[in-house]
């Protein structure tokens, strides 16, 4: 119940967490307003700005323009007159704000100069003839700033031409300079009409200022940089003002949103109270309920008349069908079992009479040579053999579910197993015009801890259903590994039996590895089969916690991929196939004595032919019926060697040790031809 309250938490913290996140989002979308409202009266009050140093500048303009084109100016050049200029000058001056004012002749001589400076400053024009004449030079009418220890002027220049020159077009017969000082008063104005704060910064200043009003969210700061007779900046005007609406906007958005947050809060904490307390606490019984397998916790919650009594109500009655289930479900183990065990002792009773019954229809078929009769020990044989491969199968499945059957894992070499297991179907794939391809990944050790009678059972059925369902194409079997760390001294097996015959459905994958299932549509008088040896398969490489899958395309083969993991590798072993001389896999046997005359006949017409049919088709409930009459014979003759022959012989089928009946097959003739 615990995990179900955290769940609870977290989900409402989730929720809650949400909700801040959109606060924040909003709060910042009213930043991001109120930033964008502050650069758009940035850019007003910038545009402003200027509109009003324009009108400031107006009645210094008039006043150069104005009085420089003037006869008596000119001639006042030519020849100073100090009483005209007072009057006409000097008296004038406060009229239009001006405070300093230089007249010069056409050669940039200065001859007059007045000031409204406290103590008659800058009588003297505060820049060099040579930088007036690169002024004048560019053009004749010019307004710059300079910069001086008096302060920062602002300075107009105009050609003095005769008064009947109306376009102004002719040369100059000197030159008109006039200056106003940024004063402090002057500023003021300039604060008044912009309802700001107007000063004077160094240009260098000019970022930080700006910076200075990121810091401040709510102050509206702009600068107008004025430009010096090399038009380089001598300063720079700055406007700054605080916007209250601004301010108090921001404020009540702030407001909003604090108290969204708290009324969250509260309307949270009262749904996770609810959630834990009228839904945690219900589940919490449940699951209880559930987990201490006790119906006894849900009675009070049964009585409600809710969801969670009627969930209650469907738990109680789980339980009581979960105990009749139980009971079901033991009864049909033992039920299971017991037939299990039943099966596992009756089959072996029906193979002893099975193979005698397929022997003596061998004999006979060797005696008899009535067509018919011999079409009838032929249908005998056949169904003998069918009904010994449905009790092998039926004897390792019962095996299986009765828990009989030991995973015995000894030293085997892969590449060996599967070159064994190669060359036994390799006859068969001939007859039928099929290729057979092996691929072993060199990265497989020599040697393994496998369980070899079980590994070649589940290979034989694989390899065994690919050649039968196949008439054409390829049947391929790969192996692959996959080594963990070298400490480990284990690895995974990885093996893949694929074909290019007739496929499975899709739908049917499943279907297959169930007991007594074939494809669908699959015609058992034509492949044979008892729908189990996938079943048996699949139900060992689960024994050996392996896997098995299938892939299929209807009508272009099947791939079967099982993996074996875990398995341990013997140290010390080898990386490559070892490969038996044929000398080497032929077992000597010892000379045997001669048998009688009966026993000659029933060895060279009966045994020998049967013996040719069980090579060619290696099956074996075959080969072990085969072992029991060579067994029977040599009792019946008192010959030791076909009594151990065929011991050894059924010893090597029920073990699956293939290598050893091919070398035991393949002797038999030899021993029938010393015997007779």
């Amino acid at each position: 119940m615990k995990q179900v309250r955290y769940r609870i938490i977290f989900f409402i913290a989730l929720i809650y967490i949400v909700f801040l996140a959109g606060m924040v989002v909003i709060q910042h979308s009213e930043l991001r307003r109120v930033s964008s409202l502050i650069e758009q009266t940035r850019q007003e009050r910038n545009l402003l700005l200027g509109k009003v140093i324009g009108l400031q500048g107006k009645g210094l303009e008039s006043y150069v323009y104005d009085y420089s084109y003037w006869d008596d100016m000119l001639k006042f050049v030519n020849r100073v007159d100090p009483r005209w200029a007072v009057i006409n000058i000097d008296n004038v001056m406060p009229t239009f704000n001006v405070q300093c004012i230089w007249l010069f002749n056409k050669n940039l001589d200065l001859v007059y100069s007045a000031s409204a400076l406290p103590g008659k400053k800058m009588l003297q024009f505060p820049l060099a003839k040579d930088n007036l004449r690169e002024i004048l030079g560019r053009k004749w009418f010019n307004r710059f700033f300079i910069r001086t220890s008096s302060g920062i002027f602002e300075v107009r220049t105009a050609p003095l031409q005769s008064g009947s020159d109306v376009k102004r077009e002719s040369a100059p017969g000197g030159f008109l300079i006039a200056a106003r000082q940024w004063s402090k008063d002057y500023l003021g104005d300039l604060s008044q009409l912009m309802a700001g704060k107007v000063n004077l910064i160094d240009p260098m200043d000019e970022s930080l200022e700006l910076n200075r009003q990121a810091e401040n969210r709510f102050t509206v700061v702009t600068t107008k940089k004025l430009p010096g007779w090399d038009k380089k900046p001598v300063a720079a005007l700055k406007y700054s003002s605080e916007s209250e609406v601004l301010r108090k906007l921001l404020e009540a958005s702030n407001t909003q949103i604090t108290l969204n947050i708290i009324f969250g809060l509260i309307i949270l904490g009262a749904t996770t109270f609810f959630l834990i307390n009228f839904i945690g606490l219900p589940l919490k019984l449940i699951s209880g309920s559930l987990r201490h397998s006790d119906p006894s916790l849900l009675k009070n919650l049964k009585e409600k008349q809710n969801e969670f009594g009627t969930l209650a109500s469907l738990v109680i009655d789980s339980f009581e069908q979960g105990k009749k289930l139980t009971l079901a479900k033991e009864a049909a183990e033992s039920a299971s079992r017991a037939k299990s065990m039943f099966l596992a002792n009756i089959s072996h009773e029906f193979r002893t009479p099975l193979n005698v019954i397929m022997g003596f229809a061998e004999l006979l078929k060797s005696e008899v040579h009535d067509r018919k009769s011999r079409e009838y020990l032929s249908g005998i044989t056949d169904s003998g053999k069918g009904l010994l491969k449905l009790i092998n199968d039926i004897l390792d499945l019962s095996k299986i579910e009765a828990e009989r059957i030991e995973i015995k894992r000894e030293p085997v070499n892969p590449y060996l197993l599967l070159n064994e297991i190669s060359r036994i179907f390799s006859q068969t794939l001939r007859q039928k015009s099929v290729d057979f391809k092996m691929e072993i990944d060199p990265g497989v050790p020599g040697k393994l801890m496998l369980d070899e009678v079980r590994l070649r059972q589940i290979l034989f059925n694989l390899i065994g259903n690919a050649v039968k369902f196949t008439n054409s194409g390829r049947v391929t079997l790969r192996l692959k590994a996959n080594i963990k760390e070298r400490e480990s001294g284990k690895t995974d097996l990885f093996f893949e039996v694929s074909d290019t015959g007739i496929g499975i459905p899709e739908d049917q994958f499943e279907l297959i590895f169930e007991s007594f299932r074939q494809r669908e549509g699959q015609s058992t008088k034509k492949y044979g089969g008892t729908g189990l040896g996938l079943t048996i398969t699949k139900r060992l490489i689960e024994m050996m916690q392996g896997s098995i899958s299938v892939e299929s395309r209807l009508g272009q083969g099947s791939t079967f991929r099982f993996n074996l993991p875990d398995v341990e590798i013997i140290s010390g072993s080898e990386d490559h196939a070892i490969e038996l001389s044929e000398e080497e896999s032929i077992k000597s046997l010892p000379e045997p004595a001669k048998v009688d005359e009966n026993a000659r006949e029933l060895l060279s017409n009966g045994l020998l032919n049967q013996w040719q049919s069980v090579k060619e088709g290696m099956l074996i409930d075959e080969i072990t019926a085969f072992a029991a009459e060579v067994k029977k014979l040599g009792e019946s003759c008192s010959s030791e060697v076909l009594v151990n022959f065929g011991v050894e012989l059924s010893e090597s089928a029920d073990s699956f040790k293939v290598e050893e009946i091919n070398k035991l097959l393949e002797d038999f003739p030899k021993l029938v031809e010393q015997l007779t």
